[in-house]
């Protein structure tokens, strides 16, 4: 049962006069506060004093702070207000919600990282994608930053703190060290920080301890690594090991090692499917942003590709591919030049081959849309839209499912009914479950 109140006045007559039968909460908007001041909010001060009934502020921002001596609640709902959030804020104030699990008492389920909030900031989109999926696939509510500048703004803006950042540490412009300087230095942010990197020497380690990350893990992604690294220093349990998976189909695939890759992707063979259809779409890509970079002069740009290529195609299983890769970006900071860039298109032709063959026969072709109709680079632009918009809880998100929908057409589009439903009820995180749940499914 609801009744309502025009200003702060009107609530406190309401809660006097119901005294035989008390309400339970009171939902009061915070700038009605902040406009009364201490004085005009006093009688609200006592009618709520001892949490009865328990006291809600609704906000349009989490970055507003109220004012010094306002009776601000611990609980706190953001505007656009969904149904989700806010049953479960009205049933956790009043005591009838379910206690938070002890710490580490999801880890022993599939989903360790339920409840957790995690930033990723990488620049490379299939990268992106990778740690998106499978972290939510383990729980978690999961943003991306697309490089450093995004990340610090994002920490700074989020309207709920996160629970940790995944940083990756090659990106261009500002690396993950100097994103996390700033993080620490210059913003005071104390969240746990853990780097994301392909280089795994001690040196390695040690520069991102000093930079002030907490800790470190290695790519390609292995997922129960990455979630015993965020359950350690989120300060919850580590994971159970998993259930043994069935081995994969066999394939004549000599170069690609499939049963450690899909281990390393907790088995998800549609995500593999989609990553490998995604790189054999335009493989030479890499191979001539570094070879760009070798003509104007910056070996540092052309061995952050290479290191890009052999993340990529370590994360596919492609050992050979990333052998060479490795290989060439070494080389090609000791002073090599655009030579050793010529082997690669026999390489990447070959690996390019063996991937669809394998995402074919894992994960049925009729999972993705038409491929004359759907650009894998317009279509992860417009889910990154999607996420902010859901992130920041915007109602324009509404309006661009509708546009996500039309513009992936049939069959892709009835993938997307569990993001529209959620959507439409305003519940922002379910939205965002499912919009990192089907980017998998929807990629070419």
């Amino acid at each position: 049962e609801a009744d309502t109140a025009a200003d702060l006045g009107e609530a406190v007559a309401r809660i006097e006069a119901a005294a035989e039968r008390p309400y339970d909460a009171v939902l009061v908007d915070g700038r009605l506060m902040v406009a009364a001041g201490d004085g005009g909010i006093d009688p609200l001060r006592a009618e709520t004093r001892q949490g009865r009934p328990a006291l809600i502020m609704t906000s349009g921002s989490g970055r507003e702070p109220p004012r010094a001596g306002l009776p601000l609640s611990e609980y706190l709902l953001m505007k656009p207000i969904g149904p989700a959030d806010l049953r479960d804020t009205v049933l956790r104030a009043v005591g009838q919600l379910p206690p938070e699990p002890e710490p580490g008492a999801a880890a022993a389920c599939h989903r360790p990282l339920e409840g957790l909030r995690l930033l990723v900031v990488e620049d490379n989109p299939l990268n992106r994608q990778v740690a998106r999926e499978l972290l939510t696939h383990a729980g978690a509510e999961v943003q991306v930053a697309n490089d450093g500048p995004q990340g610090i703004e994002a920490v700074a803006s989020a309207w709920q703190p996160f629970d940790a950042v995944l940083m990756d540490i090659q990106m261009a412009d500002m690396d993950g060290y100097e994103a996390t300087r700033i993080l620490r230095r210059e913003m005071g942010a104390t969240l746990p920080i853990i780097a994301m990197t392909a280089n795994a020497l001690k040196s390695d380690r040690d520069a991102c301890l000093a930079a002030g990350m907490n800790d470190h893990v290695g790519k390609p992604i292995d997922m129960r690594q990455l979630a015993n690294a965020i359950l350690r220093q989120c300060g919850r349990a580590l994971a159970a090991a998993p259930p043994p998976a069935s081995p994969p189909p066999p394939v004549a695939a000599p170069a690609i090692d499939l049963a450690a890759a899909l281990a390393r992707l907790d088995n998800n063979r549609s995500l593999y499917a989609a990553l490998a259809r995604q790189f054999a779409a335009d493989p030479g890509d890499i191979l001539q942003r570094a070879g760009e970079c070798l003509k104007q002069g910056d070996r540092a740009g052309a061995a952050r590709e290479l290191h890009t290529l052999n993340g990529l195609a370590a994360t596919l299983g492609a050992r050979d591919l990333a052998r060479m890769a490795t290989d060439a970006e070494a080389r090609i900071r000791d002073g090599g030049d655009e030579t050793l860039l010529r082997p690669f298109d026999a390489a990447l032709a070959e690996t390019a081959a063996t991937l669809r063959q394998i995402a074919d026969e894992i994960d049925p072709a009729s999972l993705r849309p038409p491929e004359s109709t759907v650009d894998a680079g317009q279509l992860l632009e417009r889910m990154g839209e999607l996420e902010q918009l859901l992130a920041e809880r915007d109602l324009r998100a509404l309006d661009r499912v509708a546009e996500l929908k039309q513009y992936v057409g049939t069959p892709a589009s009835d993938q997307l009914a569990v993001l529209e439903a959620a959507v439409d009820r305003l519940d922002f995180r379910a939205g965002l479950a499912a919009l990192a749940g089907r980017m998998a499914l929807l990629a070419p």
